[in-house]
């Protein structure tokens, strides 16, 4: 609230003198005013104390004048706003005269200063502005009606008063008992900051209480309303000038006294205006208010169609609106002053007064639906509505009753009930058609083989079909209302929910959600179903039911029961297995690999699986295993010995099973390995004693040939034995080759050659600077099986070469070549002598030599071709397989 709109609302209402009644003062009064105002201003100058005594017991008088024009005419100001100020009032005045005997120079209560009047006026100046601050509280309607609190009658009046007693003897006690109020002076220091802040403050709440007088300015007349505002001004000047002066019997603190006096006198002249002069007015405007209000209500039912008629209590009409005139046909003038019976034979005047007296349930009408007759004779079908009307003492004291035509009601209402008769008819024959419908559909789903359930949104059955309950074991009837969760072991409970909660969260008819859980039967036996459930919805798109559907998979669980406990097994025995166990993919990735595997690689089995089986195999198995696998696949057992490497590049022996095997319409490769090293090398060591005898004993044959063909002297006999001997050697040398081998399975056959074909030149005493030995062999590894007749036939073919291609003197070459294609190994011999005559057939030939060349060439499925042009050239072609 800005200044400007004080000053304005003052300059409007307060100011204007003749308004506040100023007009009505004679002059004596006014004399009397100067004169007594006059000569207490002249008494200040000579003693102010008693000038202070005067205008304070002034103002005290004035107060208590107003308490007991509050206190006699409580009940004529209807005005509760003056009653609570007449009654802080007194109180202020009591504080006002502790203030006077406290003020220094009386002497009352000797041993205190002057803080002890300061301290009481500041207590007396806040209990007075925040009494006009909470006095409009009372004119708001809730407020009092929730406290129920009415100052115009004794007990309201009283409560009032206590509660002011209370927080005085607060106070005091505050400043004669527990000294714990501030300080407002200090001798020798002058007013304190409380003191002087403390006047702002009171003068701030004063604003706001002129703010609230001004929102309730309809609560009184003009004039009292410009009374107490003008005395609330006062009060805040008198509280600036409190706060202004510099001497205590300065102009200032005289004038401040004068505000007061005045502020105090303009609140006595609103009691005694609204109390004793005018104290009417508010009833005179309340029914003039009330008059305007009952023409204006007048004005309304005359508008109404329905009849409105007012009785008094013993029935006469007293009202008759414009509805009952149109409606009955009658006159205000014509039914005014008589029994409404007359007029409304229907109308039992005694039969509504009884019906309120008897009834204490009734909710204040009385109606009732009868038969009417209009004053042309028509008659007519009417609701009727009674009403009491009861005075302020809550007395009877007439009836009103509402009279409404409903012709036409009971009329559509008949028609209505015709309708509702023959759509009752319709509704019977449609039931009728749904439970035969509904008998076909029950009987659909109880040849069902599934379990079907219907379920309400509470989880509770509402429908289950035969194969339901079959399975449970209970009937329909046991079954229907029953929740599902009856049924289903309470750890399974919550999965379920949160399964049928996110359908009905989703709202989507096409999901289906599945779910397995194990249902208990009434012989608590527990079966395993198989569900899928879903929504339904009605044709407001409501969710009215879940359908959920099972089938019972006991004997499936039990299966896969079975299974597990047999997977266990294998597992077990998979894991802890002697041999290394892979299985394998048709590509040879390894899909699983048990503990000893994992072992004898040094791989763990996160390495092993995903990774292919290469990683395991050294180059050379590598390079097989496209021929392993074709082999597996086409259902052939793999039972090989093979190297395989270990993660850190050991190379080890292994003995591998494989076998082509399907599961679950895939196909797959179990491999078996087992480390045959120590074996491996113990048969090796075997192997090498045993060749390591063989060659001896191949020596000891070939000396004991040479010394036998030392007693012959027939050259052919002598020659016989050379090649037998030869033949020996070549044999023995296989044996020797493999028994410094590396693995004691093949021997590098290049080699073999080199050294036999420098043996058998040695043997023959050949003159390397006639016959020329060319040799083009690779370092090729071939088994005994291979190399022992391979060696015996390049024996045969270069001692052939030797003894007939040259003759004596001459000089010549021998070549042999020693290779292998993508898909065959070749040997060939060859030389550039005179050849062999053209009438012999090397195939048909009686030389041992060539006999023993085509019965070995046959005897390692090999091809032999011969060329005889300039020379011999013998080819030889087998297969690499070994």
């Amino acid at each position: 609230m800005s200044f400007r709109w004080i000053v304005n609302y003052m300059k409007s209402d307060v100011f204007r003198l003749k308004k506040l009644g100023f007009d009505k003062f004679s002059y004596e009064k006014y004399l009397f005013w100067l004169a007594l105002l006059g000569s207490m201003y002249a008494i200040s100058f000579s003693n102010y104390l008693l000038f202070h005594v005067l205008v304070e017991l002034f103002s005290i008088l004035i107060a208590s004048m107003v308490f007991v024009l509050v206190l006699k005419s409580k009940r004529f100001l209807e005005n509760d706003y003056l009653i609570f100020i007449g009654i802080a009032y007194l109180f202020v005045a009591g504080f006002d005269i502790i203030h006077v005997l406290s003020y220094k120079g009386m002497c009352v209560f000797p041993g205190l200063d002057s803080n002890l009047a300061l301290q009481v006026w500041i207590v007396a100046r806040y209990l007075e502005a925040v009494s006009l601050v909470v006095a409009p509280v009372f004119f708001i309607s809730r407020f009092k009606n929730n406290i129920k609190l009415d100052m115009s009658k004794d007990i309201g009046f009283r409560t009032i008063f206590l509660l002011f007693a209370l927080v005085s003897l607060f106070l005091l006690l505050t400043i004669f008992h527990w000294r714990i109020f501030p300080d407002c002076y200090i001798e020798g220091t002058g007013l304190t900051a409380f003191k002087i802040t403390s006047e702002y403050v009171i003068s701030i709440i004063l604003l706001i209480s002129l703010a609230l007088l001004y929102k309730y300015r309809t609560m009184f007349s003009v004039y009292v309303q410009n009374l107490i505002a003008l005395s609330i001004f006062l009060t805040i000047i008198a509280e600036f000038t409190f706060t202004l002066y510099i001497d205590v019997y300065g102009f200032l603190n005289i004038l401040g006294h004068y505000f007061k006096l005045f502020s105090f006198y303009f609140i006595y002249l609103a009691v005694i205006d609204t109390g004793f002069y005018r104290p009417y007015d508010l009833l005179f405007r309340d029914l003039k208010q009330r008059e305007e209000d009952f023409k204006k209500h007048a004005q309304i039912l005359d508008q109404l169609h329905e009849a409105v008629i007012s009785l008094d209590f013993d029935g006469y009409v007293i009202s008759w609106n414009k509805g009952a005139e149109t409606l009955f046909g009658y006159s205000e003038n014509e039914v005014f002053g008589k029994e409404l019976y007359q007029i409304v034979p229907e109308y039992n005047h005694c039969l509504v007064l009884n019906y309120f007296d008897d009834s204490s349930e009734n909710c204040g009408k009385h109606i009732s639906e009868v038969e009417m007759r209009r004053k042309s004779g028509e008659r007519f079908h009417a609701l009727m509505s009674c009403s009491i009307l009861r005075d302020e003492n809550d007395i009877v004291n007439g009836t009103v009753c509402y009279i409404l035509d409903i012709t036409d009601r009971k009329m559509k209402e008949k028609q209505l009930l015709q309708m509702h008769e023959e759509l009752e008819k319709r509704v019977e024959e449609r039931t009728k058609q749904l439970k035969i419908e509904k008998d076909k559909a029950q009987n659909y789903l109880d040849i069902a083989g599934s379990i079907i359930i219907a379920l309400d949104v509470n989880r509770n059955i509402r429908l289950i079909n035969r194969s339901g309950c079959e399975i449970l074991g209970y009937s329909k009837h046991d079954l229907k209302g029953k929740s599902l969760y009856d049924f289903i072991p309470g750890i399974y409970i919550s999965n379920v929910e949160e399964i049928i909660e996110s359908l009905m969260n989703k709202e989507d008819e096409d999901l289906i959600k599945y779910f397995e859980t194990p249902v208990t039967t009434k012989n608590l036996e527990e079966r395993y179903v198989a569900w899928n459930g879903r929504i339904v919805k009605n044709d407001e798109g409501d969710i009215t039911c879940v359908l959920i559907s099972g089938n019972d998979i006991t004997k499936r669980k039990k299966m896969e029961k079975s299974l597990e406990k047999s997977e266990k097994r294998y597992r077990l025995l998979f894991e802890n297995a002697g041999d290394a166990i892979f299985i394998l993919d048709l590509e040879g990735n390894i899909i699983d690999a048990n503990k000893k595997a994992e072992d004898m690689h040094g791989y763990a089995i996160n390495e092993l699986i995903g990774s292919n089986i290469r990683i395991l195999e050294t180059e050379d198995v590598a390079q097989q295993l496209p021929s392993i696998i074709h082999r597996i696949l086409n259902h052939e057992w793999f039972d090989e010995e093979l190297t395989h490497k270990r993660k850190d590049g050991t190379v080890f022996w292994v003995e591998v099973g494989a076998e082509y095997f399907e599961l679950e319409n895939q196909s797959y490769i179990l491999a078996i390995e087992r480390d045959i090293t120590e074996r491996k090398r113990a048969n090796e060591l075997r192997l090498r004693e045993i060749h390591h005898r063989v060659k001896n004993n191949l020596q000891v044959i070939s000396s004991l040939l040479n010394l036998q063909s030392a007693n012959f002297k027939d050259n052919t006999v002598i020659e016989a034995f050379e090649e037998s001997q030869n033949r020996v050697r070549s044999i023995a040398l296989a044996h020797e080759k493999l028994y410094n081998s590396r693995d004691m399975v093949s021997i590098d056959f290049g080699d073999y050659i080199q050294n036999l074909t420098h043996y058998l030149f040695h043997m023959y005493l050949v003159d390397s600077s006639n016959i020329e030995l060319n040799m083009d062999t690779r370092n090729i590894y071939l088994n005994m099986d291979i190399a022992i007749p391979l060696g015996i036939i390049i024996n045969e073919l270069i001692t052939n070469s030797l003894k007939h291609a040259f003759t004596e003197g001459s000089a010549g070459k021998i070549n042999v070549s020693f290779y292998k294609d993508e898909s065959n190994y070749i040997l060939t011999v060859s030389d550039n002598g005179i050849g062999v005559p053209k009438d012999i057939d090397i195939k048909e030939t009686e030389s041992l030599g060539l006999q023993l060349v085509n019965s070995l060439v046959e005897q390692i499925n090999g091809k032999m071709e011969f060329e005889n042009n300039n020379g011999t050239i013998f080819t030889i072609t087998f297969e690499t397989t070994e």
